[in-house]
């Protein structure tokens, strides 16, 4: 879970994440996101209310909009949280360095692959 991640516990203790697994980074800079402490969460509580953040955001649209498939909805049924990064050590939990979308285009975002006729 730390994913090369130093714990910053002050920072830490500051954010009174309600899972001891979830944690604030010391400063590290990463492409995806614009801040330098970072949020990495654990749990159904600390990820619920980062998943609604980023929902709320977006008002239910997907942000990706790259699928044939895609309606340019994503409810939060049937939405998914996208992190802007996809190697590990450079993916961080922060409203910043994610997007909502729906799993077309999500599915597609991370295949390495271009969508055949009839794909997504």
């Amino acid at each position: 879970m730390p994913r090369s991640f130093k714990r910053d516990e002050v920072e830490t203790l500051s954010r009174s994440f309600s899972d001891p697994r979830s944690f604030c980074s010391l400063p590290k800079a990463i492409p995806a996101c614009p801040n330098e402490i970072h949020d990495l969460l654990a749990g159904e509580v600390d990820k619920g209310r980062r998943r609604r953040e980023i929902y709320d955001r977006a008002h239910g649209r997907c942000e990706i909009q790259i699928s044939p498939r895609c309606r340019g909805f994503a409810s939060w049924e049937d939405g998914e949280w996208c992190h802007k990064a996809k190697k590990p050590w450079e993916r961080c939990d922060c409203a910043e360095a994610a997007r909502w979308g729906c799993k077309p285009c999500h599915r597609l975002e991370h295949s390495n692959r271009r969508p055949r006729f009839g794909e997504a």
